[in-house]
């Protein structure tokens, strides 16, 4: 990684830091991912639900009619 990121060990940074450093780093990946996936899930099914109500909706206006 340029720019950033894990100084290679040696300066000043122990490779327990170093270990430490990437594994906090993975773990807020995979909250973010987590969350982002509940996200998807929620937002599939407001769209499952819209998609029902709105075929819900046209087959009582039919019937209306």
């Amino acid at each position: 990684m340029a720019g950033g990121g894990l100084r290679p060990v040696g300066d000043g940074v122990t490779l327990r830091d170093a270990v430490l450093c990437t594994l906090s780093s993975l773990q807020k990946w995979l909250l973010v991912g987590r969350i982002g996936r509940l996200r998807r899930i929620r937002h599939l099914r407001h769209l499952q639900y819209l998609t029902q109500n709105y075929r819900f909706n046209l087959s009582a206006r039919r019937k209306s009619w």
